[in-house]
């Protein structure tokens, strides 16, 4: 990111603080009030009622990667729980099928870099587990993952096997500038918190 231009050097026009009674031009730079971070108007010459911060329509942002959709992720074959390697467990109670529970709920900014979760199941036995990332109020990701007997559930990022070692690996980051929440609803089966649980790797920001 040029902050040279964000900051009105080189040609690149100044920011100003963003208001829903101001006109502002196509192309020019404004702070959003919500998160202090700076985005480009795209749409044509005009006001907008929702601050840029959360207007997908007429703004891009200019100071940060700003995700707005993710893939589905996947699922491995494992049977070893103790041996999940590279990120941080989050430990659940019992959960009921089909009832949907926030698992990780983070205010103010930062990057995840991976989300996961194992699952217990008996030898062809099938589990599901129904995922939901969410980002400064946006969803990004809702997709149910199924497989039968331990597996491992790849929400955001990477995981291989290295003998009976499961590696979580860091993908493509998701910046949020306000919050981050994770929320889970078992399927086929209901969640047994003293052996499932929940995985991430995170970064926060000052």
């Amino acid at each position: 990111m040029d902050l040279a231009k964000l900051m009105g050097q080189g040609g690149g026009g100044s920011a100003e603080l963003w208001s829903a009674s101001a006109t502002i031009e196509q192309g020019a730079l404004v702070i959003s009030p919500l998160d202090k971070e700076v985005y480009r108007r795209v749409a044509a010459t005009g006001t907008s009622a929702t601050d840029p911060a959360d207007d997908l329509t007429n703004y891009v942002a200019a100071s940060y990667p700003r995700t707005t959709s993710l893939p589905i992720g996947y699922t491995l074959p494992h049977i070893y729980p103790d041996n999940v390697r590279g990120v941080t467990r989050t430990g659940q109670t019992n959960i009921a099928q089909a009832t949907r529970t926030q698992v990780l709920s983070v205010t103010g900014r930062g990057s995840l870099l991976h989300a996961g979760a194992w699952r217990s199941a008996n030898q062809g036995e099938t589990a599901g587990l129904r995922n939901e990332i969410w980002a400064d109020g946006r969803k990004l990701v809702e997709w149910e993952s199924t497989a039968a007997g331990g597996h491992y559930v790849t929400v955001l990022g990477a995981s291989f096997k290295v003998g009976d070692d499961l590696i979580a690996a860091a993908g493509a980051p998701v910046v949020f500038r306000r919050s981050l929440v994770i929320w889970i609803t078992p399927t086929y089966r209901a969640w047994t918190g003293s052996t499932e649980y929940v995985t991430y790797s995170l970064r926060t920001e000052a």
